[in-house]
């Protein structure tokens, strides 16, 4: 049987890399919205009845 470790949470890695600000509009003109995506198709307002 294994005996159990101590780990110490303060000195563990972070899952998430560091993420890096840019400022604001700095995604200007990198991020296009379709003109339809507020539609929902037909098949998922049925499932959800609302047609």
């Amino acid at each position: 049987m294994e005996t159990a470790r101590q780990y110490d949470v303060h000195e563990a890695e972070s899952p998430w890399p560091e993420v890096r600000r840019m400022g604001r509009g700095s995604l200007r003109g990198r991020i296009h919205i379709a003109d339809d995506c507020d539609e929902l198709p037909d098949d998922i307002a049925d499932a959800f009845g609302m047609r």
